[in-house]
């Protein structure tokens, strides 16, 4: 609220299983009035207590749906369907309302106006704490390396086939999780994989060369003994590197963790 201006925001919000953003792979295809939706949505009722007449009623919409993008930006909900962050799910509505009998008329709801501002907080704050009551998607829950994996493919069983190939005859898949999971949770390892993670990002946006982030990354997870393979100059996905990168240092700590003084021992 700021003098006479009210500004209240309801959500609802699920995107643990169609969260994406625009330009990923479609979800679903429709054809003579069929198709089929996962679960999962966010829904936001904005009132507004003064009068606004179409055109910041359009600016409103436009405002909370940046809000709605930049919470989950925030929280680095991943895409479903792609390796992008979240800035919404496919099947997500808006609606504003305005009292055309108030006294009190703003013309203008984009950023650099109060009513802006307020609708950016409080819709923030009402997506925010619709995701954690309805999915549990928290800055606790997300501070985790096997959840900022998940967008490029990377979960447990990825992970563990993986293992299994780096090295071959150790067995224990149960006390393998178990390291792993605990790692995940590690805040320097939360820290260095998000930055690993981050560099394959600008590789994929075009805001940084391959070799030029590849060096970078030679100084995150030090010390695994892997020889890490180069992102190939002829590759059509350089940034792949950089997640194969996290899932071989990250291996090898659990190979560490579990097998103590090497390949053989834990079996």
């Amino acid at each position: 609220s700021f003098r006479d201006l009210r500004v209240l925001a309801v959500a609802t919000g699920g995107v643990d299983h169609n969260g994406g953003r625009p330009g990923d792979p479609a979800a679903y295809y429709e054809e003579n009035g069929r198709f089929f939706l996962f679960p999962g949505t966010i829904n936001i009722l904005l009132a507004i207590n003064a009068c606004l007449p179409p055109a910041a009623l359009v600016k409103a919409v436009i405002t909370a749906t940046e809000a709605k993008s930049g919470a989950l930006l925030e929280l680095l909900v991943p895409s479903c369907y792609s390796e992008e962050l979240a800035t919404g799910s496919g099947t997500d509505g808006i609606i504003v309302a305005s009292d055309p009998a108030a006294p009190l008329v703003l013309t203008d709801a984009g950023h650099h106006s109060k009513l802006g501002e307020l609708i950016g907080l409080t819709v923030r704050e009402a997506v925010k704490k619709a995701l954690a009551l309805e999915t549990g998607c928290t800055p606790e829950r997300q501070r985790d390396v096997l959840v900022r994996l998940k967008r490029f493919g990377l979960d447990e069983e990825a992970l563990w086939r993986r293992f299994c190939e780096q090295y071959p005859g150790v067995t224990g898949r149960e006390g393998y999780l178990a390291a792993l999971r605990e790692l995940a949770g590690r805040p320097d390892l939360v820290a260095q994989v998000s930055c690993l993670l981050h560099l394959a990002d600008q590789v994929r946006w075009g805001l940084l060369r391959a070799t030029e982030a590849w060096q970078i990354s030679q100084s995150l997870l030090p010390g695994a003994g892997l020889e890490a393979r180069p992102p190939a100059a002829d590759t059509t996905a350089p940034q792949r590197a950089f997640p194969d990168l996290v899932a071989g240092r990250l291996n090898h700590l659990v190979w560490k963790h579990v097998a103590g003084s090497g390949p053989g021992a834990g079996k």
